[in-house]
């Protein structure tokens, strides 16, 4: 399936949590590590996954394994700079 920016990303409790943004690729394999979703209404943050947390993509979206919506909050804010 085809990821599109916006696509729902969804905790392992099926509770949607945010939007997918972008992805971080690392620069010499060329392999997808990170995916960075947005969440919050009001004041937005961008928030850094790995993607062995990713268990499956269907047509709804982005579905997690092992994490509680609850525990999201706990994830990285992306910052650019650290993946450059």
């Amino acid at each position: 399936m085809k990821l599109s920016k916006e696509a729902r990303l969804y905790s392992a409790d099926g509770k949607e949590i945010g939007n997918l943004n972008r992805f971080v690729i690392h620069p010499r394999t060329k392999q997808v590590t990170h995916i960075v979703f947005e969440s919050g209404l009001l004041n937005k943050e961008e928030y850094v996954i790995p993607m062995q947390f990713v268990d499956h993509v269907d047509e709804d979206g982005i579905h997690l394994r092992a994490m509680p919506a609850e525990d999201f909050e706990a994830l990285p804010v992306f910052e650019e700079e650290s993946y450059i």
